[in-house]
């Protein structure tokens, strides 16, 4: 069975801060790029970045594919932490990319089509990174629960120059954005509502077929769950391994001595 350190959700957000203070010092001057979408994760994330590196070197960027029913929750959270932000529509981006592959004689399947979204956003993050005079690095906002069991899209949203979220479960990321909610004045219900990607009209809940909430129970306190939901939690985590490891390549050692 596993064994895994309980960490406090106040000593958590300041070793966070430490830690993204620690990362930022080489790059002097750099902002922190980051999506908001509204949720818990990309809110708890801003709220951190904020409180490490101050609301000046933080750039919020709000990316509705034509309407996004719930983008005054992100404009909430850019008010309240009165950094600079952007809002680019990638409707036109994403329509033009699904139009010159059936010109191309390719029909997206529905993969296809619900992980071109956030690959596009990636894009789009890395393009106002690259666009800022002083220079931008990427945030990336997804915890340890998606990542367990794949529920991100990969060089899409579990792309980024560093994650901030990456060995935080789901309920420990919501302990702290209660937290850093006081703090900054941000509603809790941003923090508590129902996670979703905003792609497919469900909940990611809906979609992996457990609650985050069984899933963490699984990972934190070696609770296991009936052997429907075991079987499904194990499945995702065996076939989404691919991408928490380094991208496959021959001649490794060679390629270290190279590098290194």
């Amino acid at each position: 069975m596993r064994s895994i350190e309980k960490i406090d959700p106040n000593v958590a957000i300041d070793s966070l801060v430490n830690w993204i203070r620690e990362y930022f010092e080489p790059f002097k001057g750099k902002k922190a790029v980051i999506g908001i979408s509204g949720g818990k994760d990309s809110t708890v994330c801003a709220m951190l970045l904020v409180k490490a590196l101050g609301k000046d070197r933080v750039v919020a960027v709000k990316m509705p594919k034509g309407q996004q029913p719930d983008i005054n929750d992100s404009d909430t959270v850019c008010d309240c932490l009165g950094v600079e932000n952007h809002t680019v529509n990638i409707k036109a981006a994403v329509d033009g990319l699904i139009a010159g592959l059936k010109e191309a004689g390719i029909e997206p399947t529905k993969d296809t089509l619900t992980n071109i979204d956030p690959r596009v956003r990636m894009t789009t993050l890395y393009a106002v990174a690259q666009s800022l005079p002083e220079g931008g690095l990427v945030t990336n906002t997804c915890n340890m629960s998606e990542n367990y069991v794949g529920y991100s899209t990969k060089f899409g949203d579990h792309a980024g120059d560093f994650s901030i979220l990456h060995a935080f479960t789901v309920r420990e990321v919501i302990e702290m954005g209660l937290i850093l909610c006081k703090e900054y004045g941000i509603p809790e219900t941003l923090i508590r509502k129902a996670p979703s990607d905003g792609l497919c009209g469900k909940t990611d809940e809906d979609n992996l077929g457990f609650t985050y909430a069984q899933l963490d129970a699984y990972i934190l306190d070696n609770e296991v769950p009936d052997e429907e939901i075991l079987n499904k939690i194990q499945r995702k985590y065996r076939a989404n391994l691919h991408k928490l490891t380094e991208m496959p390549y021959p001649y490794p050692e060679r390629a270290k001595e190279l590098l290194f």
